[in-house]
C-alpha cells in the first residue's frame, strides 16, 4: 500500500538515526541533587588538601559600604579529607580562636574542654560557624529548579545544616555555586556571592545581610593538594564536669549518688552551665555545715581534680 501524504519511511529512518546522534533536549537526564550537590564540593575543594582564607570585616559592629572600607580581622586555614573537614581560626593579632570539626557524621566546636555539637551550640555561637566551616556543606540536597542569575539559568539546590535551610544558584555548567541566601536561622535573608579566578577556583566569598549592606569579604588563595591524617579529624566530647564533680564530692566522704550535673564555660565558647543536685535538701546542708574536712582530705580533693599545684599534671 503506497505512503499517502508527505510523510515517507525514508523520512522516518532519516529522523530516527539523527536522534540517536543528537537526543533532544527533553530526552537529556536531568542531574540528581547529590550530583550537584557533590559537584559544588569539588568545584570549590580539592578531595584532600588545604586551604587558607583572610576574612574582613567591618572595624566595628556596623557595615560597610564598600570592601575598601573592610579590614582584616581573622585567619582561616581549612583541611580537608571529603568529606571531612578541620577549620582553624585565628585573629590577625596571633589570638587563637575556635576549632571547627566535621568528622564525617557531626559538626563540632573544639575548645580546651572538648568539643560541643554544633547543633547543640547557642544561636549566636552559630553564627560565626554558620559561613565559613558549613556554608558550602549540609544534609539531605535537594532541587528545587532553576532561576535566572545575573541573566543566566541556574539550578537551585537547598542544603539543611543542623536545622538552619541554605539555598544555592548553581552553574549548570561546571556545578559552581554563584550565589547563596541563608533562608532560616539567625542568619536568615543574608547572601552570599562567589567569585572565581580566572583559573577556575574560588576566589572570594561577600556575606550582605538582609537590607544588602556589605558585612564581611572572605579572600582565599588556590586549594592545594595534601596527605591528611585522620586524627585531625577527631573530636572528643566535653569531659571534665560530671566525672570531676561527682569525684570531688566523693573525696570529701558521704555520700548520696544523687545525679550530679555540670558544664563549663571556656574563654566565652562554651554554653553557660549550672551545678544542681536535682532537689532542694534543707538538711544536707545542714550536715555539711556540721562536717569538718581535714588537711589530708583537702591535699586530696586538689589531687583528684588537679588543682592548684596539680593544675598541670
Amino acid at each position: 500500500m503506497p505512503w499517502k501524504g508527505s510523510f515517507r519511511p525514508a523520512k522516518f529512518l532519516f529522523l530516527f538515526m539523527t536522534a540517536s546522534l543528537f537526543p533532544l533536549p527533553f530526552a537529556w537526564a536531568a542531574p540528581t541533587a547529590a550530583e550537584v550537590y557533590n559537584g559544588m564540593q569539588k568545584a570549590v575543594w580539592s578531595s584532600a588538601g588545604v586551604v587558607t582564607e583572610t576574612l574582613s570585616l567591618p572595624p566595628t559592629e556596623s557595615t560597610a559600604k564598600n570592601e575598601a572600607e573592610l579590614t582584616p580581622q581573622m585567619k582561616i586555614k581549612y583541611q580537608r579529607n571529603a568529606p571531612k573537614m578541620r577549620v582553624e581560626v585565628a585573629s590577625f593579632k596571633g589570638e587563637e580562636g575556635p576549632l571547627f570539626i566535621e568528622d564525617g557524621k557531626e559538626r563540632w566546636m573544639v575548645t580546651r574542654v572538648g568539643a560541643t555539637l554544633y547543633s547543640k551550640l547557642g544561636e549566636k555561637k552559630r553564627e560565626i560557624a554558620f559561613w565559613f566551616p558549613f556554608l558550602l556543606t549540609g544534609d539531605a540536597p535537594r532541587l528545587l529548579g532553576t532561576e535566572s542569575l545575573d541573566g543566566k539559568p541556574a539550578l537551585l539546590l537547598e542544603l539543611t545544616s543542623d536545622g538552619e535551610k541554605k539555598k544555592f544558584w548553581i552553574d549548570p555548567a561546571g556545578y559552581r555555586p554563584l550565589q547563596a541566601e541563608a533562608t532560616s536561622g539567625r542568619l536568615q535573608g543574608w547572601r552570599f556571592r562567589f567569585e572565581y579566578h580566572p583559573q577556575g577556583h574560588l576566589n572570594k566569598v561577600i556575606a550582605k545581610d538582609p537590607a544588602g549592606a556589605l558585612r564581611a569579604a572572605a579572600l582565599r588563595d588556590r586549594p592545594r593538594p595534601a596527605t591528611l591524617d585522620d586524627s585531625l579529624f577527631v573530636a572528643a566530647p566535653t569531659r571534665g564536669g560530671l566525672d570531676f564533680v561527682k569525684k570531688g564530692l566523693s573525696a570529701l566522704g558521704g555520700g548520696n549518688d544523687r545525679p550530679v550535673t555540670a558544664t563549663a564555660g571556656v574563654r566565652g565558647l562554651d554554653e553557660e552551665g549550672t551545678i544542681t543536685d536535682g532537689n532542694s535538701d534543707a538538711k544536707a546542708v545542714e550536715e555539711m555545715e556540721r562536717r569538718t574536712v581535714s588537711p589530708a582530705e583537702i591535699e586530696a580533693f586538689l589531687k583528684e581534680g588537679k588543682l592548684e599545684k596539680y593544675l598541670e599534671e
